[in-house]
């Protein structure tokens, strides 16, 4: 499925398949449009192995398009639908309104490198993401991290949150996780999910931070409650083991169900685990089976290590029910499993 933006200040467009889908949300500003459907395609095909998420690039990405790997067209409506936005299909919509969606100017990604040196932040941003992911220039973190440094300078918030991921991961730049909190914070604080969520776990794990749980919760629910996944899977381990305030399984599963309706692989993998331990929930092999396959296949090694456990405590019939209920649950993509 390949990604096509035509933006304007409340419409996004996805293309797949041969036709839309548009997503739709009154009061939302564009850079917040792209940055909650960068992160549901991402929710819908990222491996969840760092922890942390980078926001998207704005207008004029190189060609429009996203490469690597193709995101779940579902699932991906199904993130946006969580986050207030109305998914309408290509043969729902008006012909004229398509039209005008599609005509929508955006700068040339020729434009980009002669706006950025001209001091706009949306394009030194945007410049910045080229370098960062490669796209129509040679991946170069330094270059990435000074582009975002300047845009950053000026309060954009996508470039504060991803040079705080910079930092934190040690690309471009000397690892450094408390000129990660710092760019982070400054992010988070004027709304940028990805920033809660990330800062989130710096206080968890406490890394450029004291170790705090409270600030954790605290963070991770202001980036759960715009229905960011990573957030609401972190947030509710945090509930489960009463980190940063009471232990409450039920505000967990809730949590849970919540991150895992976005196909979240560490929300999939934490309600395994309790099904394997009867923490919260009766003890049930079969359960903590699914939801551990379900997290294998999206590449949690630890998940694989755990029901590769829980399958020697199982008989064949046990087995062959949860394969059969993962199966099936992959088929209706999460939802009412």
């Amino acid at each position: 499925m390949k990604n096509i933006l035509a933006v304007t200040a409340l419409v996004l467009t996805l293309a797949g398949c041969g036709h839309y889908n548009y997503y739709h949300k009154d009061n939302v500003s564009t850079q917040q449009g792209y940055q909650d459907l960068y992160e549901c395609k991402q929710a819908s095909m990222r491996n969840y192995s760092t922890g942390t998420v980078l926001s998207t690039p704005g207008i004029g990405t190189s060609g429009g398009y996203a490469s690597g790997s193709e995101p779940d067209e579902g699932m991906t409506n199904s993130c946006m639908r969580a986050r207030g936005y109305t998914v309408t299909d290509e043969e729902t919509r008006n012909a004229q309104e398509a039209e005008r969606v599609k005509a929508v100017a955006v700068p040339r990604t020729s434009d980009i490198p002669t706006l950025a040196a001209q001091g706009e932040a949306d394009a030194q941003f945007n410049l910045g993401w080229m370098y960062h992911s490669g796209k129509g220039v040679p991946q170069d973190y330094v270059l990435a991290r000074a582009w975002y440094e300047k845009a950053a300078a000026q309060g954009n918030v996508l470039a504060q949150s991803n040079l705080g991921w910079l930092y934190q991961n040690g690309k471009g730049v000397a690892q450094d996780f408390a000129q990660a909190s710092k760019w982070y914070e400054k992010a988070a604080t004027e709304g940028n999910a990805a920033a809660q969520s990330n800062l989130g776990t710096l206080y968890r794990d406490g890394k450029g931070v004291p170790l705090n749980y409270r600030a954790a919760r605290l963070w991770y629910e202001k980036a759960a409650t715009q229905g960011f996944a990573d957030a609401q899977a972190n947030l509710g381990r945090l509930y489960a083991h009463g980190l940063g305030g009471s232990q409450d399984y039920a505000r967990a599963l809730e949590w849970y169900a919540k991150a895992i309706a976005q196909g979240n692989a560490t929300a999939q993998f934490y309600l395994g685990w309790l099904y394997a331990q009867g923490q919260g929930v009766p003890q049930n092999y079969v359960q903590a089976h699914l939801w551990l396959s379900l997290a294998a296949a999206q590449g949690q090694i630890i998940a694989a290590k755990e029901r590769d456990n829980v399958a020697m405590k199982m008989n064949p019939e046990q087995l062959a029910e949860a394969q059969r209920l993962a199966q099936q649950c992959q088929a209706r993509q999460f939802k009412g499993c």
